[in-house]
């Protein structure tokens, strides 16, 4: 009885913790993730000189390129994420409808799992100039929360003008 007692206590101290590790490890994964997914769009960008673009994509619904959409700027990013190249220069991803493709998906990411992650700051989607120029829309910020709504993990990617980079310290999940 006393062991069992004894294991009972450890745990119920030790649940919390790794709930807290589980959270912080989500966000900062998927932080890196989103931040690596900007340099490559900015480093196609300057490699095509063209338009290239993050958006937000229900990865659930993905089994072929033409299933691939971009939802709306203002949808949940947790979803999944693409980079996509302009190719003909509309600033709309086109999934190709027959064997033309219209732009070219550069990058893809899944479901990022155990996270809140929603884009404030404008209507558009985070991207680059082919002229370099700098973004397409600048003063963006990702949030990155955890689902578990404990905020002391919370990451902000800002994206502005030069390289994107990412805040931990005072952010609140919108």
């Amino acid at each position: 009885m006393i062991v069992i007692g004894i294991v009972a206590i450890i745990a119920s101290v030790a649940v919390p913790g790794f709930s807290s590790s589980r959270d912080r490890q989500a966000v900062t994964a998927a932080a890196n993730e989103i931040l690596g997914m900007l340099q490559v769009a900015r480093f196609e960008a300057l490699k095509r000189k063209k338009n290239s673009y993050l958006c937000p994509i229900n990865a659930d619904a993905v089994n072929q390129y033409s299933d691939v959409t971009c939802l709306g700027p203002d949808e949940d990013w947790s979803g999944g994420l693409i980079v996509w190249v302009d190719d003909n220069r509309d600033d709309i991803f086109d999934a190709p409808a027959s064997d033309t493709q219209l732009n070219e998906l550069v990058k893809f990411h899944e479901r990022f799992q155990n996270v809140d992650i929603q884009l404030t700051g404008g209507a558009n989607y985070p991207g680059y100039a082919g002229s370099i120029i700098g973004t397409s829309a600048t003063d963006l910020e990702i949030h990155i929360c955890p689902s578990s709504g404990n905020d002391s993990y919370t990451r902000k990617i800002y994206i502005g003008a030069g390289e994107p980079y990412i805040l931990e310290e005072g952010v609140v999940c919108p």
